[in-house]
């Protein structure tokens, strides 16, 4: 059984993030040795494409630098070093995004694959866009790693966004949980927007001005190509990892008789409240589970099986082949007869 302890263990998620805390802390003659001290990294460890860290890891090295910086900006600083282009393949996809909407539900997704010292997801309230943040950390507000953690995600988040959307990108409003620093002044001077403490949750509020314009993406094919290579990472995260693991094996195990959330929350012994609570906390969903096994399945029974699209679309549950077309496109920007094609050549 995984247990939230393992999970808080398990090192598989990338680095990038302590290189810029380390960067940052060397310009104040802190030695990179003191910033990884007692987190089981080492400094050589930072260079490696192939190193993965933990939570617990990164939580170590979060507080190491809280106590060895002398600048309460320190969080910021380090998070406005990140650029898309320090997030390798998770970064380069976001600059194929078509329309910041895609970009957004892209962020959402595939979160896990930088694994995010906070999490969230947004929702559209007319002219705004929510963003929900949620520490993953720790959940305690008073906890100054709570408040580091999101100073360098927000700085981070800023940067990514004027990288992919415009370089004029800012926020409308900014709400925090937190209690308002001695240093707040800085807020107002990063993001250019209204900041307010100790409020019910943490949120960033953006217009939704700026979903409604185009970017200049890469062909759909090369778009395509780096969706897919995220897909293969985030199958490393879904295929065995947490809660979202388990249903994703539970769906996957059994085609055509996928059951409803009820009948999943029961098989695993909690409330279907309880279950979308722990799906949202590992940034996903029922219904985002089930259309990723569909289309795994999909994309097998049709490389590697003779099954027609009607039998493939009773398996995977749908009504008629015509919905099962539909699914497929959005899935993947194509139709399925062009993947059997290539396929079977």
């Amino acid at each position: 059984m995984v247990t939230l302890q393992h999970e808080f263990d398990r090192r598989i998620y990338p680095a990038y993030k302590l290189t810029s805390l380390v960067e940052v802390l060397a310009e104040e003659d802190v030695p990179g040795t003191d910033v990884l001290a007692g987190s089981d990294i080492l400094l050589e460890d930072l260079s490696a494409a192939s190193t993965r860290i933990s939570y617990r890891q990164l939580a170590t090295v979060f507080r190491n630098a809280l106590r060895l910086s002398r600048s309460p900006l320190l969080a910021m600083r380090a998070g406005r070093r990140m650029r898309l282009t320090s997030c390798g393949i998770f970064g380069y996809a976001l600059m194929c995004s078509a329309s910041p909407q895609e970009a957004f539900d892209f962020t959402v997704k595939y979160q896990r694959i930088l694994g995010p010292a906070v999490g969230g997801g947004y929702r559209r309230d007319g002219d705004t866009i929510v963003w929900t943040l949620e520490p993953l950390i720790t959940r305690d507000p008073a906890d100054d790693v709570y408040r580091f953690a999101l100073e360098f995600h927000m700085a981070i988040a800023l940067n990514l966004l004027r990288d992919a959307i415009h370089p004029d990108f800012k926020p409308q409003e900014i709400r925090l949980a937190y209690a308002r620093p001695p240093h707040a002044h800085a807020y107002t001077s990063l993001f250019d927007c209204p900041v307010t403490f100790g409020q019910p949750r943490d949120e960033l509020r953006l217009s939704a001005r700026w979903f409604d314009q185009r970017l200049m993406p890469a062909t759909p094919a090369t778009n395509s190509q780096v969706r897919e290579i995220c897909e293969r990472e985030l199958a490393k995260f879904s295929g065995n990892s947490g809660i979202s693991g388990k249903i994703y094996a539970m769906l996957i195990e059994n085609p055509r008789q996928f059951p409803d959330i009820d009948t999943v929350s029961s098989v695993l012994n909690m409330s279907s409240r309880t279950l979308r609570r722990r799906l949202d906390a590992e940034s996903t969903s029922y219904r985002q589970i089930l259309s990723e096994v569909r289309k795994q399945l999909a994309l097998k029974y049709l490389s590697e099986t003779p099954m027609t699209n009607e039998e493939i679309a009773d398996r995977l549950g749908y009504s008629d082949a015509a919905n099962f077309r539909k699914a497929f496109r959005q899935w993947t920007h194509g139709q399925p007869s062009e993947l059997r094609e290539n396929s079977f050549r």
